[in-house]
This record gives structure tokens, C-alpha cells and sequence, in this order.
């Protein structure tokens, strides 16, 4: 679960990233 959690982080930074770019 740790693994899954520290690859979603930097995953979970670009998909706001993203949406702020699509906005």
C-alpha cells in the first residue's frame, strides 16, 4: 500500500497540474 501511495503522489500533483492547464 505504501508503494501504491508514493507513486500516486507525484501522480496526484500532475493530474492538478493538468486540470488547472485544461481549465
Amino acid at each position: 500500500m505504501t508503494s501504491r501511495i508514493k507513486r500516486i503522489r507525484p501522480w496526484l500533483k500532475n493530474t492538478m497540474a493538468t486540470r488547472r492547464k485544461m481549465n
